[in-house]
């Protein structure tokens, strides 16, 4: 996914260790990070929820975000992975 399709407040599955598991996203940040050449990157993370564990974790990438889960869906998936 892309920073713009990640919102805060939603659930998504998202890639954590090595299963997919739902997380709900709690905040965004941004970040500045100076290269060699002096130019500036803008740079995001989220704080995250997951909902499997109830541990709160850091994404640092949208990639790790595969989809968006409807909120009737998350009780269920959550079903599924127990």
């Amino acid at each position: 996914m892309r920073n713009s399709e990640v919102h805060v407040d939603q659930v998504y599955t998202a890639k954590v260790g090595d299963r997919v598991v739902p997380v709900r996203v709690l905040s965004r940040f941004t970040y500045t990070v100076l290269t060699a050449t002096k130019k500036v990157r803008l740079r995001m993370y989220y704080e995250c929820r997951n909902l499997r564990t109830q541990r709160y974790i850091t994404i640092k990438s949208p990639q790790r975000f595969r989809e968006h889960v409807p909120a009737e869906q998350v009780q269920a998936r959550l079903e599924v992975l127990r």
